[in-house]
């Protein structure tokens, strides 16, 4: 029986195909429940140990894949045929979340994918600020994740443990992060593909790393 713990949020950017969902790929490897918001199908042209990420596009299909499951991993990759259930999504994760820790069988990550998409600047509004704000007391890891931050909500910026920035084409974008993360816009603008500057917010420690591709 696993204990109830605190999850966290992470805050990931860059720009297209320098590494932002592989690294959040090696992140939720070792979660047996995982929920992915993913429009684009990134989640399921990959790789994955135990056949990967089940994939349904319809919100009656993932609740009835989830109860069905009942306390038994699951790992999911939710395809939206519209990004108008993005709230209703929201609320199966938080409602998910808060079974799994009840049930003390794991912990729940939850990714969505490009919130430019799906918020506005300022705050998260709906269930998306409930899950960012919340999500953590009912053992929900979050990534936000997105190539254009600084059009992004802000919400998961102020509740973010980790706060990841790879490459980022537009100046605004890089000057943005920069602010957040503690450093100059042109050390951004010289990362190379898969490099990254990584803000540890409770330790107030900047890393700068590399993905491992093994």
């Amino acid at each position: 029986m696993h204990k109830k713990t605190q999850g966290k949020v992470w805050v990931v950017s860059g720009s297209s195909r320098n590494g932002k969902s592989v690294c959040v790929q090696s992140e939720i490897l070792d979660f047996d429940f995982i929920l992915v918001w993913d429009v684009d199908g990134e989640y399921t042209k990959n790789e994955w140990p135990e056949g990967g990420l089940q994939t349904v596009r319809t919100l009656g299909a993932l609740y009835n894949l989830i109860t069905t499951k009942g306390d038994k991993p699951l790992r999911v990759a939710f395809q939206p045929e519209s990004l108008d259930v993005f709230d209703d999504f929201c609320e199966l994760a938080i409602n998910w979340g808060s079974d799994i820790q009840e049930m003390r069988v794991g912990e729940l990550a939850v990714v969505v994918e490009e919130t430019a998409d799906i918020s506005n600047p300022g705050k998260a509004t709906g269930n998306f600020r409930i899950l960012i704000g919340r999500g953590m007391k009912r053992g929900i890891t979050l990534f936000c994740v997105t190539q254009r931050p600084s059009e992004s909500e802000k919400t998961s910026l102020g509740n973010a443990k980790y706060i990841v920035t790879y490459y980022m084409t537009r100046d605004n974008d890089r000057n943005y992060m920069a602010k957040e993360i503690g450093c100059k816009p042109e050390e951004i603008g010289e990362l190379a593909q898969y490099y990254y500057l990584k803000k540890d917010v409770d330790n107030r420690k900047i890393i700068h790393g590399t993905i491992d591709l093994g």
